[in-house]
């Protein structure tokens, strides 16, 4: 049971985390592009 817990704790941080890090690569690709 409480390996099942730590487990969606863990798991559920990592989902924002991914989205977070694909918005700043495309805020940093379209910044490029702006610049450029």
């Amino acid at each position: 049971m409480m390996r099942s817990v730590l487990m969606g704790q863990l798991a559920r941080p990592m989902i924002p985390l991914r989205r977070k890090q694909l918005v700043i690569k495309r805020n940093a690709s379209v910044e490029r592009a702006v610049s450029s």
